[in-house]
């Protein structure tokens, strides 16, 4: 489809950001970011292209709830971070897509797997990932 505009999710950091660091024992100084109030300011900021399947209906898997529960998080979590997301990469398994995103100040990935037959993107999983 020409001049259909690729769907596009924002990306970065949010918070305060170090601005200068003097030498031992000077002070360091912050700056609180001021960013747009709504998605789409956010997007227009700063984005990345995304696929066409990222604006498909979900579909939870069946073990999705049971996982959910263990790692603490819901539906409504785990919509919000898809909304969020910031970044997308093929995962190791063919077909499959990993969503990275933040949840309660941690990193997460979103396992998703598109079905292009449906037009459904079906979430796998999610869990919260190790921050170095």
């Amino acid at each position: 489809m020409a001049g259909k505009k690729k769907p596009r999710k924002p990306t970065g950091i949010t918070g305060p950001t170090k601005l200068s660091a003097g030498p031992e024992g000077a002070t360091t100084e912050f700056q609180q970011l001021r960013f747009p109030s709504d998605k789409e300011a956010v997007e227009e900021l700063v984005a990345q292209d995304w696929p066409e399947w990222w604006e498909w209906d979900l579909e939870l898997t069946p073990h999705l709830p049971k996982r959910m529960e263990a790692r603490g998080f819901n539906e409504v979590d785990l919509r919000a971070m898809l909304e969020w997301a910031s970044n997308h990469r093929q995962d190791v398994v063919e077909g499959r897509w990993v969503i990275e995103t933040r949840h309660a100040g941690r990193g997460w990935e979103v396992i998703v797997e598109p079905d292009g037959a449906l037009s459904l993107l079906v979430v796998v999983t999610a869990f919260a990932v190790w921050e170095s």
